[in-house]
């Protein structure tokens, strides 16, 4: 019999998975090997073709690429190569395109440059007027490409890492769903915002929403998501930040910094935003005045942001100051520091608790990473300073403290959760999989009842209707322009109804069919 992993649930039980003999590991921070052969609780074997799962993401930011990159990584570890065929597309930019999205991940970088024009943006969708506008527009002049895209990828399970992907994805599902009358397939969200979340991550009819921490899965609650649809695992990580068990040392060596000092990272994000240059200088200059620039050193990361990195290089430091511009190999320089100085993204946050590294934040985005900023003061993993003096100061005092300085890095590592994306993939394993027999079962017994209705009956080109009924619902090679605008105008229609009263009856389909 297999190893039986015990899954946390949101609603506080525990479900034992039987995860295979192969997989004694889940939930562990060891590397795992391909199964292979799995079942899961009812003893519901994995078909023998590979399940067809697509991540959709955008390059709004660095966090959501690295998320699904980390998801995808543990799909084929918990499932296997020969069980998955992970997809992973941008969005707006692959599956919408052109005319009107593909410059989402520039206009993010413009906005988020300009907070106050991304606050007036992020508040104003926060409403739900502002929401119903919003996703109103979207289906007008995105349904159909995106719609094309999706039928022409045929996935067998959607997994959405980002929160603008939810209500247009939702729309094609459930028009395709309308038309012919099978279940359309399962689609999950995996929320990447720590501390809050922004309304549009949650839609009522999502099969599973995974949430990284107790505020975000409250937020969740009161947009109307049911416990049974919540899991709280944390927030998805790429593998090295679990699999590296090298010291601080070797790590130091290995990248070429000086083993006996003190290492600041200081960290822009993948834009380079954040105010580094002052706070590098800042920080420089308060180690001298402290006196001990002889025993620390800095690691300046400024991301995709070039000029700055020209900027600091040519300065001269009496302190060692290594600038970098975007990396790979960001769990190498995290484990490799003993302090570091970030924006408040969710992704940088998780990965230096993992690593359990004491947090400064020097600069947020107004809206969700304002709750991320709450998350790390108020349970003591670090601080939010931006003027770079205090910073400067802070670091000081920490480096000048050695028992306070580890403290902050044990506390800062009894908050990661560094097996949480393994603990996603093997839940996501179990619910595809009976939610996909539940499906295929209302498949067969739909196909039967069209079957004995039409038996013996051809169309003029010799297609049954039973045919006809498949090539309807896989809609890879027909084109149904008819259908297609009448479903568009259904869907317009939805959202002019919300946007005349201003409410969302929706429910989850799957959790009523489960109770009846």
């Amino acid at each position: 019999m297999g190893s039986q992993e015990s899954v946390h649930r949101s609603d506080g039980n525990y479900v034992e998975m039987d995860l295979g003999d192969d997989l004694k590991h889940v939930g562990s921070s060891s590397t795992m090997k391909p199964m292979n052969s799995v079942t899961i609780a009812g003893e519901v074997p994995l078909p023998d073709r590979p399940l067809r799962i697509l991540i959709l993401m955008s390059d709004t930011g660095g966090g959501h690429r690295a998320s699904a990159d980390a998801l995808a990584y543990a799909f084929r570890s918990v499932w296997g190569p020969q069980y998955c065929e992970v997809i992973i597309s941008d969005f707006w930019v692959e599956l919408v395109g052109p005319p009107f999205f593909h410059k989402m991940p520039e206009q993010y970088a413009f906005m988020a440059r300009h907070p106050a024009l991304w606050k007036f943006s992020y508040l104003l969708t926060k409403s739900l007027p502002g929401r119903v506008v919003m996703d109103f527009c979207v289906d007008l002049l995105a349904y159909g490409k995106a719609r094309a895209s999706i039928e022409r990828i045929a996935p067998d399970v959607i997994v959405s890492v980002h929160p603008l992907v939810q209500q247009l994805t939702m729309d094609v599902l459930q028009s395709v769903e309308d038309e012919t009358h099978i279940p359309r397939v399962p689609f999950v969200t995996v929320v990447t915002d720590y501390g809050d979340a922004h309304p549009t991550w949650f839609h009522k009819e999502i099969d599973v929403c995974y949430v990284p921490s107790e505020p975000v899965r409250k937020v969740a609650a009161s947009e109307g998501l049911m416990e049974s649809q919540l899991r709280l695992f944390g927030l998805p990580l790429r593998s090295a930040f679990v699999e590296d068990k090298r010291s601080c040392m070797e790590v130091r060596e290995l990248l070429g910094l000086d083993v006996s000092r003190r290492t600041i990272l200081l960290v822009g994000g993948g834009d380079g935003v954040g105010g580094l240059s002052t706070v590098t200088i800042a920080v420089t200059q308060r180690l001298v005045e402290e006196g001990i620039e002889s025993n620390s050193q800095l690691v300046v990361i400024c991301g995709r942001n070039r000029s700055m990195a020209q900027t600091l290089r040519a300065r001269n430091f009496r302190v060692p100051v290594h600038v970098l511009e975007f990396v790979n190999n960001m769990h190498e320089w995290m484990r490799a520091s003993d302090v570091i100085v970030t924006k408040a993204g969710p992704g940088t946050i998780a990965e230096a608790l993992v690593c359990g590294v004491p947090i400064i934040l020097s600069s947020f985005l107004p809206g969700q990473e304002e709750g991320n900023v709450t998350f790390v003061v108020e349970n003591n993993i670090g601080a939010y300073l931006t003027d770079p003096i205090a910073i400067a100061d802070k670091v000081c005092e920490w480096l000048n403290d050695p028992e306070e300085l580890g403290a902050l890095s044990e506390r800062a590592r009894s908050f990661g959760r560094p097996n949480a994306t393994t603990l996603i993939a093997a839940d996501l394993l179990e619910e595809t999989t009976v939610r996909l027999r539940l499906r295929n079962k209302q498949i067969k017994m739909l196909a039967a009842q069209k079957r004995s209705i039409t038996e013996g009956f051809q169309d003029r080109n010799g297609s049954s209707l039973e045919d006809k009924l498949f090539t309807c619902f896989t809609n890879r090679e027909s084109e149904r322009p008819r259908v297609l605008l009448l479903s568009r105008i259904a869907s317009l229609m939805r959202h002019a109804s919300r946007a005349l009263c201003f409410q969302d009856d929706s429910t989850d389909r799957y959790s009523r069919m489960r109770t009846e």
